[in-house]
């Protein structure tokens, strides 16, 4: 659960629960669809897509205008290529959606192979 800073005060917090407080760090860490996912060091002024180019660009499955950006808090939120980052946050590239064509495609030749099948038997017979 991410907490809100400005009502995190009225949060109860129970028997067996965990709070975790993140440490800082200066290590960017890049997800998801890219060439070679890996952390990188902060570096004040790149944006998002300065540090995907750092680690081999974009890859072939890549969603380029889907890139998700997580806060140190928690927070995540779909931003532009060209988003500032900040210490600690980490970058995850979405992959393209898959196409209804592939189903239909897949779909047509199940039906073609049954009938197919359905053929043969019938002349064996």
């Amino acid at each position: 659960m991410v907490l809100n800073p400005n009502s995190f005060q009225n949060v109860i917090l129970e028997q067996g629960d965990i709070l975790y407080i993140s440490e800082k760090t200066s290590i960017i860490m890049v997800h998801g669809e890219v060439a070679f996912p890996n952390g990188i060091e902060y570096s004040n002024g790149l944006n998002t897509k300065n540090y995907i180019e750092q680690i081999g660009d974009f890859s072939q499955k890549s969603n380029k205008s889907k890139v998700i950006v997580i806060q140190q808090n928690g927070k995540a939120e779909l931003v532009s290529k060209t988003a500032k980052i900040q210490q600690g946050n980490e970058i995850l590239v979405l992959p393209k959606a898959q196409t209804k064509g592939i189903e239909l495609t897949h779909g047509i030749t199940q039906v073609i192979y049954q009938i197919a099948v359905a053929v043969k038997v019938a002349l064996d017979l």
